[in-house]
């Protein structure tokens, strides 16, 4: 009788002090955090160059047919007149973004003054799961999480030649000025290891004033 109470309370304390991921998130949010974070520890591995023939789960085509997005849209999400950094255009090739093979980004970009640390950064995740957007929760510093400095967090192992060119660096500080990437390409030889839609919100702050806003949505295929 004695073990049977101890296990229990044992269980009992375990469940209290169990994390997040346990106790406070749904099923569609546990699902949408499991593929999310798939997809961002595979593109943290492709950015420090440790992706290169690796066997990644391939989706099934049931999982791939799904409501999608479709294409890639970026929107600023604050006044311009108030952001330290202003993009001014953005792109990713291919779209719908599918590997292996070269994925391609560019864009123009304004910094009034410039970044560094300590970057305060607030991310809202969503993943579409069976054609609803699901926040995806903050487990693990994956998912909607706040990086109190998340100059700590970039970590690119080799910096496209076409950003060096430009006059920018892949780590911070950021130096202040117009700077324009026609094309960088990173080439990946790894499939994907999840299919669907995420939309991402980025609030950028430093010392408490607004550095940028951005919106991303796409589809990966």
């Amino acid at each position: 009788m004695k073990t049977g109470y101890f296990i229990l309370t044992a269980a009992l304390v375990l469940l209290i002090s169990a994390s997040p991921s346990i106790l406070d998130i749904s099923d569609a949010e546990l699902l949408a955090h499991t593929e999310f974070s798939k997809l961002a520890r595979f593109l943290g591995d492709a950015l420090q160059g440790r992706v290169s023939n690796t066997l990644y789960f391939e989706p099934s085509q049931e999982q791939r047919r799904r409501d999608s997005v479709g294409k890639f849209v970026f929107n600023n999400c604050a006044d311009p007149k108030n952001e330290q950094v202003k993009v001014n255009t953005i792109s990713l090739k291919p779209d719908p973004l599918k590997l292996p093979g070269n994925v391609t980004a560019g864009g123009a970009v304004t910094i009034n003054s410039p970044v560094g640390s300590p970057l305060k950064v607030a991310l809202d995740v969503y993943y579409k799961v069976f054609g609803a957007w699901i926040k995806v929760p903050c487990v693990d510093d994956i998912g909607s999480c706040t990086y109190d400095d998340f100059c700590k967090k970039i970590n690119i192992a080799s910096c496209p030649p076409e950003i060096v060119k430009a006059g920018l660096t892949c780590k911070c500080p950021f130096p202040a000025g117009n700077f324009s990437v026609s094309s960088a390409t990173l080439p990946i030889t790894a499939s994907l290891p999840v299919s669907g839609d995420v939309k991402v919100e980025a609030t950028a702050t430093m010392s408490g004033k607004l550095v940028t806003c951005a919106q991303v949505q796409l589809t990966i295929d």
